[in-house]
């Protein structure tokens, strides 16, 4: 006598399953990635690039950044390295505003390739 496997819905549910699996862990790495950099010294460079720019130099030196979870990203290939993370800027006690930064690093030095208003 043989047994059948009633395939449709266990596979479907055995799908969803792996899938939302997939799903958490891809959510938990992101994060993981993020809060790794914000505790990184590419983020501590980074700050002193922003505050280096010239939008940010007609300003005193009282800037408070926040960056923020969404939008950020980040790809690396060997020494090369491409972030990408909306900030919050804040001068002195005006209104804050956001923008989006660009980051590369090749070959050891890194530089902000482009900072635009969000």
């Amino acid at each position: 006598m043989k047994h059948y496997r009633k395939s449709g819905a266990f596979s479907l549910r055995r799908g969803l399953v792996f899938s939302l699996a997939i799903s958490v862990l891809l959510i938990f790495t992101w994060i993981g990635g993020y809060i790794y950099f914000l505790n990184s010294s590419t983020w501590s460079e980074g700050k002193s690039l922003i505050e280096a720019h010239q939008a940010m130099q007609a300003s005193s030196q009282n800037i408070t950044m926040t960056p923020k979870l969404w939008g950020f990203s980040y790809r690396f290939s060997g020494d090369y390295e491409s972030i990408g993370v909306n900030v919050y800027i804040k001068k002195d006690a005006s209104i804050g505003h956001a923008y989006h930064v660009e980051f590369e690093r090749s070959g050891g030095a890194l530089r902000l390739v482009r900072m635009t208003p969000d």
